[in-house]
């Protein structure tokens, strides 16, 4: 996350999908005219035990960038890549393409801003601290929503956030037994999050989300991200869901993440995830990094795998990794 420090206002961590990209290094607003690119490469080997079809090696790759027409009018996209070794001569490649928006406005110089395009829904806290192959292990299916999205933000420039998104999707039907996509058929969701700032050791954020999606889901979200005076991150996310599809009532969902990013002290420092699953650990890991030159990263990694909804399947991990950042 960039740092988002306005000048009179309660110390500010931006947290929607790519507000840390609509100021410089320095937390100066950007402008018209300017752009911002920022690119992100990992390599891991990994290590599962009883898992037979490891060890694993992977790469990810992020790719992330802005362009600034004036202060009014900007441009925002991010893609993924993803790679992994299935035999000694096969490979697989992912790509997708998570976020393409126009906005108007922006948090930065204004108190609104609009947002259309390829992008989720304003929705729960979602900020995963340890990257790559941990974060494979978790779905993040009730932070998930149409990807065809409009949403508006209004900030007070004092302590609080109102976000309230409208997505879209095209329903899709069987027909001679093929399915059918007919553009007069959408799915809609909602969303509303309210964000509120206070000072607590250091700096903290809650965020309170609802979702409702025309398919009978339901969700509700609470957050909690704190910063400390040493940068040092804390964070709790829990979702729930209840679906009533066709007006029956279906499975519920709970996910609980609890976060730790430790300070940079000396080009290095700690991190600390636990996901649970309605009362069961699915990932659980512990990240030490340190920086070796100036771009280059190394990563090693202690945890715990369980397939949620598999309880034999678990195992400890161990994991080694390069990463870069341009």
């Amino acid at each position: 996350m960039g740092s988002v420090f306005a000048a009179g206002d309660l110390q500010r961590f931006e947290y929607p999908v790519f507000s840390d990209i609509e100021r410089d290094s320095e937390g100066t607003p950007l402008s018209g005219g300017t752009y911002n690119l920022d690119v992100k490469f990992r390599s891991e080997y990994t290590s599962v035990s009883r898992d037979p079809k490891g060890p694993y090696l992977n790469g990810f790759g992020e790719f992330r960038g802005s362009i600034f027409m004036s202060q009014w009018l900007s441009f925002h996209g991010r893609a993924q890549v993803e790679y992994s070794k299935l035999s000694q001569f096969e490979w697989d490649l992912k790509r997708e393409t998570n976020l393409f928006v126009v906005q108007v406005g922006n948090l930065g110089r204004f108190p609104f801003r609009l947002v259309v395009g390829r992008s989720r829904s304003p929705f729960g806290l979602n900020e995963p601290v340890l990257k790559g192959w941990y974060q494979k292990q978790f779905k993040d299916d009730l932070y998930q929503s149409p990807y065809n999205t409009t949403y508006f933000s209004w900030d007070n420039k004092v302590n609080f956030i109102l976000d309230f998104g409208i997505s879209m999707e095209k329903i899709s039907k069987f027909k001679s037994g093929e399915t059918v996509e007919t553009k007069n058929d959408m799915g809609r969701a909602f969303s509303l999050r309210f964000i509120y700032d206070f000072p607590i050791l250091g700096s903290a954020r809650t965020i309170f989300s609802v979702y409702a999606h025309e398919n009978g889901q339901r969700r509700g979200s609470f957050g909690l991200l704190m910063i400390g005076d040493k940068a040092e991150e804390t964070n709790f996310d829990i979702v729930r869901e209840r679906s009533t599809p066709d007006g029956k009532q279906g499975d519920f969902k709970q996910r609980i993440r609890i976060a730790y990013k430790g300070p940079l002290q000396g080009g290095s420092r700690w991190s600390f995830e636990l996901n649970d699953e309605i009362n069961h650990i699915t990932v659980a890991g512990l990240y030490y990094e340190i920086n070796l030159v100036k771009y280059l990263w190394y990563t090693q990694g202690f945890g715990y795998r369980r397939m949620p909804d598999n309880s034999k399947d678990k195992g400890g991990i161990l994991l080694f990794g390069l990463g870069s950042l341009l």
